[in-house]
């Protein structure tokens, strides 16, 4: 959440904090497991609350997804249904599309 909020305030002028974006993108780095998963977590939790439509991960910079970055990008997506919003993954790896989509396959 900070993290986020952090990001919000640098890059919003003052004028228009009130305002919520339609769009936010989160872009990781690095392998998505221990404490920058659960970083990732909670930026990708507060951008899905702070935005009124679309979060947009791109994982180009990721070098691995490990079972515990999967979860949490399947937390994401189910919390992006959940609010009726939409969570776009970008520049996945062959594994890591290949997992979600047959995890999406089940529900």
């Amino acid at each position: 959440m900070y993290l986020v909020n952090h990001l919000l305030d640098s890059f919003i002028p003052p004028d228009q904090r009130d305002e919520r974006p339609s769009t936010i993108v989160l872009r990781p780095n690095g392998c998505l497991s221990g404490v920058s998963c659960e970083t990732f977590q909670e930026a990708l939790e507060s951008a899905l609350e702070w935005t009124t439509d679309t979060v947009v991960v791109d994982m180009l910079w990721v070098e691995s997804v490990p079972a515990e970055g999967i979860s949490s990008l399947m937390a994401g997506l189910e919390r992006a249904t959940a609010l009726g919003k939409t969570l776009s993954l970008r520049s996945l790896d062959v594994d890591t599309h290949a997992t979600l989509e047959a995890w999406l396959a089940e529900v």
